[in-house]
């Protein structure tokens, strides 16, 4: 199961931009296509690989569930907060982009709570100040904590996720979520208080009607999607359609087993190949063919990587 969107961290933040993205590609189709009888993604926002289908395997905890199911209008005490951790890359930029747009258009500003810690926090508290936007940083807490039931709208504007499990525990619980119309939220469509946006004014509509207005109760269909239960289903769905001739090696799955294995051998084409990639001193292992180590016990063998990638040695 694929769960990571790391081509969109590599396009994004990587430093070699695109041609890292197109390595990393290259290599994930190669490695799966070489080990891998079936492969489920999580949501099209990934990129595709052999043998691969698309379906929502995961669930929430049941502690969601049971919030939405005695949740009623009158708990709902705050408006909107964002949780995930204070990252550019979960889409901290986008919301302030976004709030920032009721600044020009001389309109009130609609005010936002921020859960989460990371290495990005003071960067983006000081772009908020400086951009005036509402926004109010907490750190981190539970999900199903107390402090976070009384708030009516969760706002997610990542784009990096490949299926977001904040947004799938606030809807279990009972709220509204804004989101963006994009391939790693198809899976949220059907629901009632999914509210989705394509453009920055789209999305301050939804804000506004969210805030205005009370989530309807989440139904049994929805409630049994969220659930782990569901989660099941689909994945015993999606693998029970496998076929034998999906599944046997072919020509091409031995030929990228074979690529791959030449690659990351323990040799001076491995380490030639991982020295490209970034890797430091440890990632030199030509010295494990040594016929003088092919009996060695652990012990010596952990001796020898001391001796050949002393610690604090650099590439």
């Amino acid at each position: 199961m694929v769960h990571t969107n790391y081509l969109f961290y590599a396009q994004t933040w990587g430093n070699g931009g695109r041609m890292t993205a197109s390595t990393l590609s290259a290599v994930n189709s190669i490695m799966c296509q070489a080990y891998c009888d079936k492969v489920i993604r999580l949501s099209d926002a990934l990129q595709p690989l052999p043998r691969a289908i698309t379906c929502n395997v995961h669930g929430v905890r049941a502690d969601f569930l049971d919030i939405g199911a005695r949740v009623r209008p009158r708990h709902f005490h705050r408006g909107a907060y964002f949780l995930g951790k204070a990252l550019w890359a979960k889409g901290h930029r986008l919301l302030l982009d976004y709030l920032s747009l009721q600044r020009t258009r001389g309109e009130p500003p609609t005010p936002v709570d921020v859960f989460g810690h990371g290495e990005d926090l003071g960067a983006i508290r000081a772009e908020a100040e400086r951009m005036g936007v509402s926004l109010s940083f907490h750190g981190p807490t539970d999900h199903a904590g107390s402090r976070l039931r009384e708030y009516k709208v969760f706002v997610n504007p990542s784009q990096s996720e490949v299926l977001s499990t904040t947004t799938a525990e606030a809807l279990a619980m009972g709220k509204y979520v804004v989101l963006e119309r994009h391939p790693s939220n198809a899976f949220f469509a059907p629901f009632r208080n999914a509210l989705f946006y394509e453009t920055p004014s789209e999305f301050l509509l939804q804000m506004r009607h969210a805030l205005a207005t009370t989530p309807v109760p989440i139904s049994a269909d929805e409630r049994r999607a969220l659930s782990w239960e569901g989660a099941t289903e689909r994945f015993l769905a999606s693998v029970a359609t496998s076929t034998l001739g999906e599944t046997l090696p072919s020509l091409g799955d031995h030929s990228a087993e074979w690529l791959h294995q030449t690659l990351q051998e323990s040799g001076f084409v491995g380490d030639a190949v991982r020295k490209m990639s970034g890797g430091g001193p440890i990632a030199r292992q030509a010295w494990l063919k040594s016929p003088l180590l092919r009996d060695a016990d652990v012990t010596e063998i952990v001796e020898q990587s001391l001796v050949h990638s002393p610690p604090g040695a650099q590439s």
